[in-house]
């Protein structure tokens, strides 16, 4: 699966300090970590848990780097995992 360049991974600001400190986005409860190619909708996911942040994924890097993606029938994209250097950006909402 050949996924855009950039894609999204919504959590919250709580999450995000906890992905800083392990280092990795991980699935938790999941069996993969999801990602969206949409801004709107990562942001929307972030808000069921608390203040949104969004993670923009650099996936060029990680495909380069021979990390497989697949993607679901809801088209969001699936990776076992996400080690922090492939977060390119963090976007913050604004009111």
């Amino acid at each position: 699966m050949n996924p855009p360049e950039e894609l999204y991974h919504g959590t919250s600001k709580e999450n995000y300090d906890k992905i800083k400190e392990s280092g990795a986005i991980k699935p938790m409860r999941r069996l993969k970590v999801h990602l969206s190619s949409s801004l709107d909708t990562a942001f929307s996911v972030g808000k069921r848990h608390g203040s949104p942040v969004v993670l923009g994924i650099d996936t060029k890097a990680m495909q380069k780097d021979g990390i497989e993606f697949f993607i679901s029938e809801n088209k969001i994209y699936l990776v076992d995992r996400v080690d922090a250097k492939y977060i390119k950006s963090v976007y913050y909402q604004t009111t």
